[in-house]
């Protein structure tokens, strides 16, 4: 390692998949992953140490650590925050805040079978529908429908303008997507043929994570640890369900009096 060149420690843990990375340069140096839900807690500090002990990089010589921030699973981005900003504080190290539909953008350009004729690609992540957050980017990343919580089924129809076409989808949502985009075309409700990104480039992985954030430290898009936060565009359900209930209260109230 050049005492000159960039070095960071990326962490990704926006779906089932928790991973980290180190990355010098343009170069992923060392990478470890587990796709496997519940393990991020335990799991993702001793595969940051791992990563960096197998790079032989030392954390003082690092120049920044680099965290996907979202959107993805609630959770998830709290460890994969908290655990950043953790470390950058210890570390004395800035933090560099890596969209999460950035890296599957730059994942998907590689396409999968047909995705070289794809103009576009749709971002889509969530599962559970109170937490679907979805996109549409060119292939150069220009935004053509903007990140928003939506519905898969509204996301369908905010793609409609774009028909006929082809359509890359990365996320961990993405084959809910293509599946239901396949029923609306059977149906001749959509024009739009969705193709997957390649099973290892669907979801977000932690060199990628690094590999952006190395272009953005050059940048000066680093940021001080407390400021490294979750980036949502939908409540967490249980925020809904509360605030749900709080207006009912209120309501009682009103009946009451």
């Amino acid at each position: 390692m050049l005492a000159d060149e960039i070095a960071v420690l990326a962490i990704e843990t926006t779906t089932s998949l928790m991973g980290a990375a180190v990355v010098v340069g343009e170069e992923v140096v060392a990478e470890g992953f587990v796709d496997k839900p519940k393990v991020h807690s335990y799991r993702l500090l001793p595969t940051c140490d791992r990563v960096l002990r197998e790079a032989g990089v030392d954390p003082r010589r690092l120049s920044a650590v680099a965290v996907s921030i979202g959107p993805g699973s609630f959770t998830g981005l709290r460890i994969g925050c908290a655990t950043a900003q953790g470390l950058a504080h210890a570390w004395g190290k800035r933090v560099v805040p890596v969209p999460t539909f950035a890296v599957l953008v730059e994942q998907a350009r590689k396409g999968g079978p047909g995705g070289s004729r794809a103009p576009s690609i749709a971002a889509v992540q969530g599962r559970a529908k109170a937490q679907t957050v979805t996109a549409l980017y060119s292939k150069g990343g220009k935004e053509l429908v903007p990140p928003e919580g939506r519905s898969i089924e509204e996301f369908a129809l905010a793609l409609k303008p774009f028909a006929p076409s082809t359509v890359i989808a990365a996320g961990d949502a993405a084959d809910l997507f293509a599946e239901y985009v396949e029923s609306q075309r059977k149906e001749g409700l959509l024009d739009i043929q969705v193709v997957l990104a390649s099973e290892g480039d669907r979801l977000p992985l932690p060199g990628t994570v690094g590999r952006l954030a190395v272009g953005m430290v050059k940048q000066g898009l680093s940021v001080e640890p407390k400021a490294a936060i979750p980036l949502y565009y939908r409540k967490h359900q249980a925020e809904v369900l509360a605030a749900r209930k709080a207006s009912e209260a209120r309501q009682d109230e009103k009946r009451e009096l």
